[in-house]
């Protein structure tokens, strides 16, 4: 979210901590920290997908067992459980909700 709001393809009437910190707050979202095991698990990933950014999503879901739901067809080419959405990218996260946490909000 933040490079796309930098390159002016995404506005934000908030700044970006702001609205994580009230979304965290509002929908009992958690945030995952880049970890080694996901860092280490990036050397394990067939090269289906060129996005570092995509390619570190994979690894996570794939450490900690969580689905992904997305429109991007390249998440279909790995071994992930996988959810489709045609408007926003989602990664779920077990919480006492049962979240998923949309990295492309309308």
């Amino acid at each position: 979210m933040q490079l796309k709001h930098q390159k002016g393809k995404l506005q934000l009437r908030k700044t970006l901590a702001e609205i994580i910190q009230e979304q965290c707050a509002q929908n009992g979202l958690l945030l995952l920290p880049i970890e080694p095991g996901a860092i280490y698990g990036l050397g394990q990933l067939p090269l289906h997908h060129a996005d570092p950014f995509d390619r570190l999503i994979i690894s996570q879901s794939k450490l900690y067992g969580y689905a992904v739901v997305t429109n991007d067809g390249e998440f279909g080419k790995y071994d992930l459980r996988l959810v489709w959405c045609g408007e926003c990218f989602f990664i779920f996260v077990p919480s006492p909700r049962g979240t998923l946490i949309c990295t492309n909000p309308p």
